[in-house]
């Protein structure tokens, strides 16, 4: 039996302090808690599934009515001791009307009092574990008879039905099932149960083990025999070989799953609040023979018959060449188009294993995915023997026989010769163009500082006031064409490279240096985000706008606001005098505004190249609020 957990509650400490040192006699270990208020001991009998909770309600105590009846704490599962100074007929009556297991008059002698408690509280104790092992006892039945009525369904889902009910009923908080192939020596973790799921760190699940590089894991089938290790924190010999980022654990138990009186899995259980026991290796090994048993009906599975007429069908029909190799690399079936796809040198039962043109390549695709046990994808050239060069995308992709060892592989063979040569046309148009504008942005930029040259000469040399206001018009249009070009420029370059993880920090303080007056107030340190390398390029755009068009702005504050769905919130404010309510989507729109028009239409449109939306929340005369929402997976803390 697991440690009593018994929470003592009341205004008394000294009191609380004797009976907690009472209960310690307990015949079992105990484990308890002193509280002082009602919510106190409600949450605490929640939050530690207490067997037993003792009310003091002695002197300031008389809150703790409010449990007794049942305004608080009614939906408890904990049993009830009632105290107080004194014997209450009253009380006693309404206490056992409440359904209170037991109620004392704290005012007896200690050595009379506590005994009679440490018996009281052992007694519950005992009921409540016996009552929870019978409901367990009908839980684990009424499972075996769901397993018997599920023996139809797919193997893979009555597995993962199985191991979570196997989790539940030893307690435990995490379990897995692995099969094994002792021919290869081989072990692949094939379920995890949804709690260890969510706290594995792992990579890749189903993941492949070296049965004999394992350590504790690799046990039951090496033994033959289950495994149950109650202290996992003292290192054995046998722990050896746990992958990186896995659950850690505290108490571990897992048994062998024999068929045909050879061990075809092992199914492994961790983190029991308890000690595991003989009982609990004894309904383990029940429930999962029970499925080993079910391991030949797996493979009969009723939909076997429909499965291959639909790869019959899939496998003529489909626009790419497909073809099915063994797991020496034989050319088990193929499709027309894979079939002439040399020429028509293929044909059915023979090995690639050539070192001749394309299927030398083929081959060598195998074989890496042979290795690696994963899917692999590689660009294959192909001269088709007329001075032309064909181009295909390969693709090679493991498959598995019933018991999950390698099995062959599927070859797909997608034609993109005409995809490729567009794409060659295109990188060179590109580059012409990239020459044009490159040649075109210097020629123009030379021609607009002789034009400022000359305004500035003219203006020097003294001009009629009519003069001066042409002269001055002319130097506003330079403005907007250098802004424009300027834009052209930064607007070609998006979504040309790949995004990137940036420091928001360093980002928005490159873009916002210099010399101004404004107060700065930025909250970002630590956050990187996955954006376009342009990003900077948003953060000084909304700070031209503050200083343009935002009237006195004397504060700018940049901060994050992380959100419940895993989102996150960039906010950009200032003190200014903010935008209209009717114009807050206007701003966007490329043309708008007092300037060029195109600072806020390029900040959306950079943020949109990785799915970053902004909009302006603000309140007119002040300021604005630019929210940036970066969605899940877009954000991080700096590693």
């Amino acid at each position: 039996m697991g440690k009593a957990k018994i929470v003592l509650a009341g205004s008394d400490p000294s009191f609380l302090d004797n009976a907690a040192h009472a209960l310690r006699g307990l015949r079992v270990e105990s484990w308890s808690t002193s509280v002082r208020t009602v919510d106190e001991a409600v949450n605490a009998c929640k939050d530690i599934n207490a067997d037993v909770l003792i009310c003091d309600l002695s002197s300031n105590g008389s809150d703790f009515f409010a449990i007794i009846d049942g305004s608080n704490g009614s939906d408890l599962d904990s049993q009830l001791i009632v105290l107080s100074d004194g014997f209450d007929r009253d009380l006693a009556t309404k206490s056992f009307d409440n359904g209170v297991a037991y109620y004392a008059d704290r005012s007896r002698p200690p050595d009379e009092l506590f005994p009679l408690l440490v018996d009281k509280v052992e007694s519950l104790v005992i009921t409540r574990r016996q009552k929870r092992e019978a409901e367990m006892t009908e839980y684990r039945l009424q499972t075996l008879i769901e397993v018997a009525e599920k023996r139809k369904a797919p193997f893979h889902e009555l597995t993962h039905f199985v191991l979570e009910r196997m989790v539940e009923i030893t307690g435990s908080k995490i379990g897995y099932i692995a099969t094994v192939d002792q021919e290869e020596g081989m072990m692949n973790m094939f379920a995890w149960s949804q709690a260890g799921m969510n706290q594995c760190k792992t990579l890749d699940k189903p993941i492949f083990y070296r049965l004999a590089e394992t350590g504790l894991w690799g046990e039951p089938v090496r033994q033959g025999r289950p495994i149950v290790l109650n202290d996992y924190g003292n290192e054995t010999e046998l722990q050896k070989g746990t992958p990186k980022g896995h659950v850690t654990m505290n108490r571990f138990m897992a048994i062998p799953i024999y068929h045909d009186d050879k061990v075809v899995a092992t199914c492994g259980v961790a983190n029991k609040e308890y000690d595991y026991t003989d009982r609990d290796v004894r309904h383990l090994s029940l429930m999962m023979n029970n499925l080993g048993d079910m391991y030949d009906l797996a493979n009969k599975d009723i939909t076997l018959h429909e499965a291959e007429k639909r790869y019959e069908g899939i496998l003529r029909n489909i626009p790419v060449a497909v073809a099915v190799l063994d797991a020496e690399g034989v050319l088990v079936d193929a499709n027309d188009l894979f079939m002439n796809i040399d020429g028509g040198t293929l044909r059915r039962n023979m090995s690639l294993d050539s070192d001749e043109g394309i299927i030398s390549e083929m081959w060598e695709l195998f074989k890496e995915c042979r290795e690696r046990r994963a899917k692999v994808t590689s660009l294959v050239e192909h001269s088709d023997g007329q001075n032309r060069n064909t181009y295909w995308r390969a693709t090679v992709s493991p498959v598995w026989d019933n018991r999950y060892r390698f099995n062959g592989s599927m070859l797909v063979m997608d034609d993109i010769t005409n995809e490729q040569e567009s794409m060659k046309i295109l990188e060179r148009t590109a580059h012409q163009l990239r020459t044009v504008e490159q040649i075109t942005h210097h020629d123009i930029m030379n021609q607009i500082q002789v034009l400022r040259g000359y305004i500035e000469i003219m203006m020097d040399a003294g001009v009629p006031e009519n003069t001066v206001k042409m002269l001055s018009r002319m130097e506003h249009s330079i403005r907007t064409i250098t802004d424009q070009m300027r834009f052209s420029r930064t607007y070609q370059t998006l979504g040309v490279q790949k995004p990137l993880w940036l420091d928001l920090d360093e980002e928005v303080r490159r873009a916002v240096s210099g010399k101004h007056s404004i107060i700065m107030d930025i909250d970002l340190d630590a956050v990187q985000v996955y954006a376009d390398i342009s990003l900077n390029k948003v953060f000084f755009n909304l700070f031209e706008n503050s200083i343009r068009h935002g009237g006195d702005v004397t504060r700018v504050e940049i901060v994050r606001d992380h959100q419940d769905d895993g989102s996150l919130l960039i906010i950009y404010a200032d003190d200014g005098k903010g935008v209209p309510e009717g114009k807050k989507e206007d701003i966007f729109n490329k043309g708008v505004g007092s300037n060029t028009g195109l600072g806020m239409f390029l900040i959306r449109e950079i943020l949109s190249m990785t799915d970053i939306s902004i909009r302006e929340v603000g309140e007119e005369g002040r300021g604005v609020r630019f929210e940036m929402r970066f969605p899940a997976g877009n954000h991080r803390i700096r590693p």
